[in-house]
């Protein structure tokens, strides 16, 4: 065999055992080494980002609401979701439309 021949086999085959050696002794996955992620993580990081988003601004805006007097704004109100009904606040709704109805009755 011609040496030059021997020296490119033999320093292909010494490339190619380095690579194989360094896939086998590394620490963490191929995918974990170069950053790649799966489409659930890149999922969880969206909504965790949202999440803090979210608090940073009804933060903000509850800071102003609070200096101008106004009520403070929660995470349902601001998603449209019915909140549940203080007792109390029930309470005078009820009294309310009973007076309502006992004037009409009156006008009647």
């Amino acid at each position: 065999m011609d040496p030059f021949v021997a020296i490119i086999l033999g320093i292909v085959a010494f490339g190619l055992i380095a690579v194989v050696a360094i896939g086998l002794f590394a620490p963490g996955s191929g995918a974990a080494q170069v950053g790649w992620r799966t489409p659930r993580e890149h999922a969880d990081a969206e909504a965790a980002r949202d999440s803090e988003d979210l608090e940073q601004m009804l933060e903000a805006t509850n800071s102003r609401r609070r200096a101008r007097g106004e009520a403070e704004l929660t995470v349902a109100s601001l998603m449209g979701e019915p909140e549940e009904p203080d007792e109390d606040d029930v309470e005078a709704a009820l009294e309310r439309f009973r007076a309502e109805r006992a004037s009409r009755r009156g006008d009647d």
